[in-house]
């Protein structure tokens, strides 16, 4: 983004936060993709058939495949692990706790380590 040419740091801001969602998108696409894969060729080998007894394997184009009951039942599993709780849960537990109780503690023993004189205290200000 720097490299960009950028007049303001406001738009190279908002050019990493661009950047760094279409990276995630991009990561969570390419994992859900990998997953269905797997779970697709694990349920070859297991002989999975859908509700109208068809084996997975036999099922004619990728739409029929990925519509099919078992193939959604493990992409819903796997999209819930993927996201509950360490998307959706920690980094907002994390971030209340880091931006409020971590800074109020160690501004108090930082306070409480170091003495200041009411005029120093009163120009700091």
């Amino acid at each position: 983004a720097e490299s960009m040419g950028f007049k303001t740091l406001d738009d190279t801001m908002a050019c990493y936060l661009v950047l760094y969602n279409v990276a995630v998108l991009v990561n969570t696409a390419v994992d859900v993709s990998i997953v269905g894969f797997i779970a697709y060729m694990t349920m070859i080998a297991w002989n999975t058939q859908t509700d109208d007894g068809v084996l997975i394997s036999e099922l004619p184009t990728v739409a029929a495949v990925l519509q099919s009951y078992p193939m959604m039942k493990v992409m819903g599993a796997t999209l819930y692990k993927y996201n509950f709780p360490s998307c959706f849960l920690v980094p907002f537990v994390l971030e209340a706790f880091l931006t409020t109780a971590v800074p109020f503690h160690l501004g108090f023993r930082f306070i409480g380590a170091h003495r200041v004189d009411l005029p120093t205290a009163e120009a700091l200000l």
